[in-house]
């Protein structure tokens, strides 16, 4: 095994008490480095603290999780977005990066260098503990969401235009917005909104030409909100335009909210995984 450089107070390329960006779905998390460890697998790991966040969320974080602490930043304390001064886009490492450090995400709508026009996606509470909680079943504890889900994202969406026509006579804008997003979530899924530890699932579910909108659930679309300021960065070309589809996800996002208990499946349903995927 390779022995990390001698020396008491070595810690690797981040120190105790450093300030540090861990890299999420939604945004870049500000944490302070409490532990360090060289590990058998010849990495540094370091256990941190995310500021704000109860410590029930302190966690270990591989260095390759961790991003140097701007020495420009003044964001608000916990998060650097994407928004930089001026409006212009700040780019951000995405969990593709953080897993792989070769992102390839070609064939989806890139943003503009400088883009002023993003959208702002306010992922509700009930949805933002959904994503936590995967995220610690799947990462941390090694788990997967099985496979094929019911109901999946293509049968999510029809209920919630159907419901649309039921009680307003009209579901056109759902309609759109439904068809725009099963088309980004079938086109993104594996190049953007997947773990690790969730690619030999994905290789397999998805295998003879299956679609992702109908084999993935819930679980998986709530990734894809928070990656749609990236990914409609040079779509939306008005700020008219951006405040109209902002409206309609929002809106989906509380429909969902409303419906959690029947839309997503308990971290406790979740299958053993490998951690070697």
């Amino acid at each position: 095994m390779t022995q990390p450089p001698a020396g008491p107070l070595n810690t690797g390329p981040f120190s105790i008490g450093e300030r540090a960006l861990v890299p999420f779905t939604d945004k870049n998390y500000e944490a302070k480095v409490l532990k360090a460890e060289f590990r058998e697998d010849n990495m540094w790991y370091y256990f941190v603290h995310y500021n704000g966040w109860n410590k029930k969320y302190d966690t270990w974080v591989e260095d390759a999780g961790l991003i140097k602490m701007p020495q420009d930043d003044a964001g608000p304390p916990g998060a650097i977005t994407l928004g930089g001064p001026g409006g212009a886009t700040k780019r951000r490492v995405t969990m593709k990066e953080k897993f792989t450090k070769k992102p390839n995400i070609s064939g989806l709508v890139q943003p503009a260098e400088g883009s002023a026009i993003m959208l702002e996606v306010d992922l509700p509470p009930v949805l933002k503990q959904q994503l936590l909680d995967g995220y610690d079943a799947i990462v941390e504890e090694g788990k997967l969401v099985p496979l094929p889900r019911k109901p999946n994202v293509e049968q999510l969406l029809q209920r919630y235009v159907a419901d649309a026509q039921q009680h307003r006579g009209s579901s056109e804008s759902e309609e759109e917005l439904a068809l725009g997003l099963r088309s980004y979530f079938d086109k993104s899924l594996q190049v953007v909104l997947l773990y690790r530890s969730e690619r030999a699932q994905a290789h397999e579910a998805l295998g003879d030409s299956r679609v992702a909108s109908c084999v993935y659930g819930a679980e998986h679309l709530i990734r894809l909100f928070i990656k749609l300021p990236e990914l409609l960065a040079v779509a939306v070309a008005t700020e008219q335009q951006a405040a109209g589809v902002q409206a309609m996800v929002q809106d989906l996002m509380v429909w969902m909210t409303d419906r959690a208990s029947t839309l997503f499946l308990p971290t406790s349903a979740y299958v053993e995984g490998s951690r070697d995927s």
